[in-house]
């Protein structure tokens, strides 16, 4: 029996509101069912322009809080002496820990000379299984103000190659966050190529160079769409020119075009109604590069 041969595709921009999602959501009509994952848990909005139907969600227990035990705890305040989050307080001469603010650094249960601080699993969020029209959709949601969301988007994207296997699917489609922080460098981790998306706009150029300067530490083909090109046509230029400079391809430039934005308000994926558009624009070429390059 051969081996299932998967691949897995990362559609990521150096800064949001770029059109990264909308452009994920825009390849799926050119694809066979793939395995859909939105890995921009801390604002998921892959979902939007999905109408997905929710099959499965379990709680993720991706960090520790500190617990303080009452009934061995000596209101020393060693602990609170100690903690340079400020997450414990007390009242009334009873000491707690604010969950909100504890980072799990483990330090409390360390100094406590009396073993009354432990440290629990808690959850920051969760990894959520959706039926959508073209394709299974993982995604993952962080709890506002929680830590971890590198870790929930590895369980993500872990999930989301389980299911690919499962379904025997050929292919993965990846909807990473904005920024190159933790988040972003979990969502390229093992991928097999990388769509970067930009817009003519200094943070946008900016933030490009920033994103290339990442994915090629991790020595990933990638591509680039220029999104929205037209409203600054020589800035777009200087960014082909940087591509070119990088050996980075550009795939597709797409217009600021009115369909889009009305797509999108009516909660439509843009390209469907819009496929002789988007075939001029160079998504056939972009699905080229990424089913075999």
């Amino acid at each position: 029996m051969g081996q299932h041969r998967l691949r897995e595709i990362t559609i990521l921009s150096g800064k949001g509101g770029a059109g990264k999602t909308s452009l994920s959501a825009s390849l799926l009509p050119w694809l066979d069912s793939p395995v859909l994952a939105d890995c921009d848990v801390d604002a998921p909005d892959f979902d939007i322009l999905l109408s997905p139907e929710l099959e499965e969600s379990r709680d993720f227990q991706g960090a520790q809080k500190a617990r303080i035990d009452p009934e061995h705890c000596s209101q020393c305040g060693v602990c609170m002496q100690h903690c340079r989050f400020d997450a414990i307080d007390h009242i009334q001469g009873v000491h707690y820990v604010d969950p909100h603010s504890c980072e799990g650094c483990g330090v409390c249960a360390f100094v406590c000379p009396h073993n009354a601080v432990d440290l629990k699993p808690a959850v920051v969020g969760t990894v959520n299984r959706s039926k959508t029209p073209y394709g299974t959709l993982i995604h993952g949601k962080l709890i506002p103000g929680e830590e971890a969301s590198g870790k929930l988007v590895s369980e993500v994207r872990k999930s989301a190659r389980e299911l690919a296997v499962a379904q025997n699917a050929g292919l993965i489609i990846v909807d990473g966050p904005p920024g190159i922080g933790c988040p972003a460098i979990s969502s390229i981790t093992g991928t097999d190529h990388v769509v970067l998306v930009t817009e003519p706009s200094p943070s946008g150029f900016h933030d490009l160079k920033r994103l290339a300067e990442v994915v090629s530490r991790f020595a990933l083909p990638m591509t680039l769409v220029i999104n929205k090109w037209d409203l600054d046509a020589p800035l777009a230029e200087q960014i082909q020119r940087f591509a070119e400079e990088q050996n980075i391809p550009v795939s597709m430039k797409i217009p600021f075009h009115r369909g889009i934005v009305d797509s999108i308000l009516q909660r439509h994926i843009p390209s469907l109604g819009m496929k002789e558009e988007y075939e001029e624009w160079g998504m056939e070429q972009l699905i080229h590069a990424l089913k075999e390059g």
